[in-house]
């Protein structure tokens, strides 16, 4: 039975769109879910976040307690009396994370500076890793 005014086919409409956006929606957040998980990192790694937990005075175990061991040697120079290295930690998007180390001959090798370059990434390359990463 039809009352006047009512419209079935225009209501039918509306829900089946509501259906479709609630559908794509749930899509989306399972699309994106483990692309956002795999692109977290767990523990020690080299994020701005983390180098902004190291320190100036800090030694080189406490720093890769904080950046993870897996670092790169910049540089060493100095002299009998005094020296300092730049070991760098990279992220997997590209990120580098620098920290310079100074200290004498008698003397552990402590922060004295850091720095973080940020990553060059695309948006289109974060999917693409973060997609290989979900695969594994």
């Amino acid at each position: 039975m039809r009352f006047a005014g009512s419209d079935d086919w225009g209501d039918n409409v509306t829900r089946r769109k509501l259906v479709i956006l609630l559908i794509l929606v749930v899509v989306a957040v399972a699309v994106a879910t483990p692309l956002i998980i795999a692109g977290i990192p767990t523990g020690p790694a080299p994020t701005k976040a983390n180098l902004d937990k190291v320190l100036e005075g800090m030694t080189m175990p406490e720093v890769e307690a904080i950046l993870g061991h897996d670092r790169i040697l910049g540089y060493v120079s100095g002299s009998l009396f005094s020296m300092s290295s730049q070991h760098d930690w990279v992220a997997s998007d590209g990120a580098r994370a620098s920290v310079t180390f100074s200290g004498g001959i008698d003397s552990t090798f402590r922060v004295c500076s850091k720095e973080w370059t940020p990553s060059n990434e695309t948006i289109a390359e974060k999917v693409q890793r973060w997609v290989r990463l979900s695969r594994k």
